[in-house]
């Protein structure tokens, strides 16, 4: 007990100056993006099976795995909207806050439509069938999912420079 009384009543480690501290929002945006790349990364494995024709168990595995992806990237979503605050920071970091949850309605629509499209492609009786039309159609699938995800990264970009977490990337001219 008095141990716990003393470690309460030490003095805490000072902040390191400029780095905000940890809270809910950080928390969120990290937990959705850390979902969102592994949409991305599930995706490459994908395409790298797809393309080096890999068996087609494989190739049906690897897309059961990025339907798992996408469907727990919609559960991460809501989380972060439960837990994100759209009125308790300063007015600049708000508005980059309130900016990326209005991304995030694209990111679960392509979510959504990544799990329904990954399942109607995979659907067959026979592997065989199965991983020819997810080869087939892999790419077109590909291609609107890192569409839909590019503006998301963007707006995380903006979300940490403003929490101090990273540098805002060049302007393109």
């Amino acid at each position: 007990m008095l141990l716990l009384l003393g470690a309460l009543l030490l003095p805490q480690a000072p902040a390191h100056a400029g780095v905000p501290a940890f809270d809910s929002t950080v928390a969120a945006v990290n937990a959705v993006t850390v979902s969102v790349a592994q949409v991305r990364s599930g995706l490459d494995q994908l395409r790298r099976a797809a393309w080096n024709r890999e068996s087609s168990g494989r190739v049906l595995e690897l897309t059961s795995n990025l339907r798992g992806k996408c469907r727990a990237t919609i559960v991460e979503i809501e989380r972060a909207e439960d837990i994100a605050c759209p009125d308790c920071l300063d007015a600049a970091r708000q508005r980059v806050v309130n900016e990326w949850l209005r991304s995030l309605r694209q990111v679960r629509l392509m979510a959504s439509r990544c799990d329904r499209e990954l399942g109607r492609m995979a659907a067959d009786r026979n592997a065989d069938s199965g991983a020819v039309r997810v080869r087939r159609q892999l790419d077109d699938q590909g291609r609107r999912i890192l569409e839909a995800l590019h503006p998301y990264f963007e707006h995380v970009q903006r979300v940490r420079a403003e929490f101090g977490r990273a540098a805002t990337p060049p302007r393109r001219s």
